[in-house]
């Protein structure tokens, strides 16, 4: 039986708290010798205050993707600043340095090269984040980009941030290879995988040209579907690839101004796919990862 996580809540923040946890997560990063005040979460500080001081958000533009992916993407960085603090910072410290890359704008991002660095690394940082806010065990001691210790066992997660449509079955095929690897020396341990389809989505939205307004349940009702689709598809592909790979953590962001008052706010969503058959061990060890993630969703306020 395929199991998926449909679960959202809310976190309501005022931007004034927001920008403050940017400036105490740049405090923390300057206090690992990395300096952002160049890099592209600056321009975004510097975007979310500008358009408080214009009164944008009371009217937002709705052509302007900007300054919500802005906020979407500043939300990265806190939720890395909030809970990655307790790791042991020398495992992290290369991974954390690619925070300040990549271009300020989506729309300024290459599909390949270097470029796509600053991001990917920061999704992989987030994807820890997200782990450790759901309780889990969270360690950096195998050649994956992150391990989490769950039901006695390891697993090897590799993460992959898609940039167009054309890679993204290249990313699942090269991450369960190495997933693969990763379980050849130990019969019991096991993989998962990953995926940010923030991108797609983005790409998604621009190319449809209908603007950045919605009413919150229509877009969830909207989504919804769109989800499923995608849990069919990735259990469809590659359930049976690997028994090493206990399933598929999709994640994306689809920003918006709610219709009703125009305040920015973004569907931040982190479903897991698992590929597990009923009665196996596999199944015990997706549905403790499924019971962590849902009793780690935001609640309401």
């Amino acid at each position: 039986m395929m199991k998926t996580i449909d679960t959202f809540g809310k976190k309501e923040q005022m931007f004034e708290d927001m920008l403050h946890d940017y400036d105490e997560a740049k405090l923390w990063l300057e206090s690992l010798g990395i300096r952002i005040e160049l890099g592209r979460f600056q321009s975004y500080k510097k975007s979310i205050a500008q358009s408080l001081k214009r009164g944008k958000f009371n009217s937002p533009d709705v052509n302007d993707s900007d300054a919500l992916w802005a906020i979407a993407e500043l939300h990265d960085l806190l939720e890395i600043s909030k809970y990655l603090g307790d790791i042991d910072q020398n495992l992290i410290q290369k991974t954390l340095n690619w925070l300040r890359k990549g271009p300020p704008l989506l729309s300024g991002e290459p599909n390949d090269g270097g470029g796509i660095h600053g991001r990917n690394f920061t999704f992989e940082l987030y994807a820890s984040s997200r782990f450790l806010r759901a309780g889990l065990d969270v360690s950096y001691q195998s050649d994956a980009d992150l391990n989490i210790s769950l039901s006695n066992t390891l697993l090897h997660v590799e993460c992959k941030r898609a940039v167009t449509e054309n890679n993204l079955e290249g990313l699942i095929q090269k991450a369960i290879e190495q997933i693969d690897r990763s379980c050849g020396e130990s019969q019991t341990d096991r993989g998962l995988i990953v995926l940010s389809l923030s991108k797609l989505f983005w790409q998604v939205q621009a190319a449809l040209n209908q603007g950045n307004v919605a009413n919150e349940s229509e877009l969830q009702s909207l989504l919804r579907p769109v989800s499923e689709e995608i849990a069919r598809e990735l259990r469809a592909r590659y359930a049976n690839k690997s028994d090493n790979v206990l399933g598929v953590i999709f994640h994306y962001k689809m920003p918006f101004y709610r219709r009703e008052n125009g305040f920015p706010a973004f569907i931040n969503r982190f479903s897991f796919v698992s590929f597990s058959d009923p009665g196996t061990g596999n199944q015990v060890i997706s549905d403790e990862l499924s019971s962590h993630l849902i009793n780690s969703v935001y609640k309401s306020g």
